[in-house]
């Protein structure tokens, strides 16, 4: 059952997932080596948590388009 404790589980795992591609970044740009398939395989993850918070919001949170009775 999808709860709001998931939604945060979900939001968690991608802000962490998201500081984690922040951190490779600025590694790159202080001169660090360019992992070319961690930095893909980092995005793909961010994507797919990103995809799995929306379905899991639209079922909790009402949106600007729907009214929950």
């Amino acid at each position: 059952m999808t709860t709001h404790d998931t939604l945060t589980e979900t939001y968690d795992a991608w802000k962490r997932a998201t500081d984690e591609h922040q951190d490779m970044m600025a590694s790159v740009m202080s001169g660090g080596l360019l992992d070319v398939r961690a930095m893909m395989q980092k995005t793909q993850q961010i994507d797919a948590l990103h995809a799995t918070w929306m379905k899991i919001a639209q079922q909790l949170v009402c949106t600007r388009t729907e009214v929950r009775a």
